[in-house]
């Protein structure tokens, strides 16, 4: 929920509305993707802002104590500029 309100106040000071999923119309933090691929998987780095408030958010909703092992954002373009809408 947070990286979505992040990203939303990014998209919102572009000032651009979404006509196609480009590379200037997702969150401004995302890696770069070749404009053929689809969707990308990012491994989050544990010591990153993105990592722990993930963490942080998920551990809040569990009774009892777990290891993360891994945290990753998965990037699509195409499915981020329909949930802008």
């Amino acid at each position: 929920m947070w990286e979505l309100k992040r990203s939303r106040e990014v998209l919102s000071s572009q000032g651009k509305p979404g006509k196609g999923a480009t590379s200037d119309k997702v969150p401004s933090h995302w890696s770069s993707m070749p404009s053929d691929e689809q969707y990308k998987r990012v491994a989050l780095t544990a010591m990153s802002s993105e990592y722990k408030e993930v963490e942080m958010l998920f551990k809040r909703t569990m009774k009892k104590n777990v290891t993360i092992n891994s945290i990753e954002r998965v990037q699509n373009p195409f499915m981020w500029e329909k949930y802008q809408r």
